[in-house]
């Protein structure tokens, strides 16, 4: 019982890390957890734990890591029939699979989502869910497919902020994209860091910054990957490994930004 008890709180340890930012922490308050844990016996909790883990990773573009993690976690939640955390780690892995170009997978991951919240009538889940599947949907080129999903999402937050400009910019509507770009930056400012990373890096495929607009999101970009280890050029594949290339603009109509 001590032990389990004490996964407990470490657990909890690692989730306030998580939240501050700490992320290295938080995985290491993470492990702790489930090292007590599984000397405990406490199969379940340590795959709870664990699903903690692989998002810390999912985010920080660690996706070889995260995704045996998460498989193994589903595992345990469907052996033992407990749809919410089973559907949460479902969701990790449609994330996954979307950012590593995987659209079909993706898609077969947020369907068992959708069914587990589904039997729990969990509506604002299923409302989330709708974002990430949004998400995919421009990761993989489809904007119109995102602006429909986000009519379902919620429509307050910084993400579905970023995803509804990204769509925007794929549809070469330069000027309102960039401003709800911007919208979605300044909202994430007073959220996660992983929001605001998120958002900073979605602006910078604007044509419309200058150049100095262009230096400033790169330097906190930079610094956001140094504070979070993010693997840069993974967690948003659609973003260039090196400069960013900005397009021309048209003398007719704004130019699409690379996505």
């Amino acid at each position: 019982m001590a032990l389990v008890r004490r996964c407990g709180i470490l657990s909890q340890l690692g989730a306030r890390a998580y939240y501050a930012g700490q992320w290295d922490l938080a995985i290491s308050r993470y492990e702790q957890a489930c090292e007590a844990g599984t000397r405990g016996g406490d199969v379940w909790l340590v795959a709870v734990v664990r699903s903690n883990i692989g998002e810390v990773m999912v985010e920080q573009g660690r996706f070889t890591e995260a995704e045996p993690i998460l498989q193994e976690a589903v595992e345990v939640f469907r052996a033992a029939d407990t749809p919410s955390p089973w559907a949460f780690a479902e969701v990790l892995l449609g994330r996954l699979c979307a950012r590593s170009g995987r659209p079909q997978d993706s898609a077969e991951h947020f369907d068992v989502a959708e069914r587990l919240y589904g039997r729990l009538h969990l509506d604002a889940d299923l409302a989330e869910l709708m974002l990430w599947r949004a998400d995919a949907a421009v990761v993989r080129g489809d904007a119109g497919a995102a602006l429909a999903l986000l009519e379902g999402a919620p429509g307050l937050g910084s993400l579905p902020l970023r995803t509804r400009g990204l769509a925007l910019l794929r549809l070469e509507d330069a000027a309102a994209g960039t401003e709800v770009l911007r919208e979605a930056v300044t909202t994430a400012r007073s959220g996660s860091p992983f929001e605001l990373y998120c958002c900073l890096q979605a602006l910078q495929r604007s044509p419309l910054l200058t150049a100095a607009e262009r230096a400033e999101a790169r330097g906190e970009v930079l610094e956001l990957e140094r504070r979070l280890s993010i693997v840069p050029s993974v967690v948003l594949p659609y973003d260039p490994p090196a400069e960013v290339s900005i397009p021309r603009q048209r003398a007719d109509r704004p130019a699409a930004a690379r996505t």
